[in-house]
C-alpha cells in the first residue's frame, strides 16, 4: 500500500518495538514501510515475503493495512488485529474488526503519528478480549460450509 513516509513510520514503529520489547516481524512487501536504522535483531525481523498460513498460527496479534485477504487470514488464525487503513474498503474492514471486538480502532495512514500508534499498539497487546474475540471468530470460521451454496451458483 502507498505510504507517503515509509521511513518515518518505520522509525516510529522501531522505537515502539524497542522501548516496549515487543518481538515483531515486519513484512515490507511492496515497500510500504522501511527500517533504515540499526535495530535489535532479537526483537525485529524484517522480510519482504512471508506465508501467512505458516506464520500466523504462532502470532498473538497483527497490525496491517486491512485488505480483505489479510484481514481474513488474521482472523482465520485467531490474531487480534489492528488495521492501518489506506483506502476505502480498508476502513470498512477496520469497522468490522472493531465491531467484532477483535481489535482496537486503527489509525489511518494519513493520521499516523508515533503517539497515536504507540497508544493503539499498547491497547492491542494489553486487552486480552481482542485475542479472545479473534479466536471465537476462528472457531466460527472453522465450521462454515458454503460448498452447497457455491455449487448452486456454479451450476446455475
Amino acid at each position: 500500500m502507498t505510504n507517503p513516509d515509509p521511513g518515518g513510520k518505520g522509525e516510529a514503529i522501531r522505537l515502539i518495538i524497542e522501548e516496549y520489547q515487543i518481538p515483531t516481524i515486519i513484512n515490507r512487501a511492496s515497500g510500504g514501510i522501511s527500517i533504515n536504522r540499526e535495530h535489535d535483531v532479537n526483537l525485529l525481523y524484517i522480510t519482504d515475503q512471508i506465508p501467512y498460513d505458516w506464520i500466523l498460527p504462532y502470532i498473538y496479534a497483527m497490525i496491517h493495512h486491512g485488505g480483505s485477504g489479510t484481514t481474513h487470514m488474521g482472523l482465520k488464525y485467531g490474531c487480534a488485529s489492528m488495521i492501518i487503513p489506506h483506502i476505502i474498503d480498508q476502513f470498512v474492514w477496520d469497522d468490522i474488526v472493531v465491531q467484532a471486538g477483535a481489535g482496537p480502532r486503527g489509525v489511518s495512514i494519513q493520521h499516523f503519528t508515533m503517539s497515536k500508534i504507540e497508544t493503539k499498539v499498547l491497547e492491542l497487546l494489553s486487552n486480552d478480549i481482542y485475542k479472545a474475540r479473534a479466536e471465537e471468530i476462528t472457531q466460527r470460521m472453522e465450521v462454515e460450509n458454503y460448498s452447497p451454496t457455491l455449487m448452486n451458483y456454479i451450476v446455475s
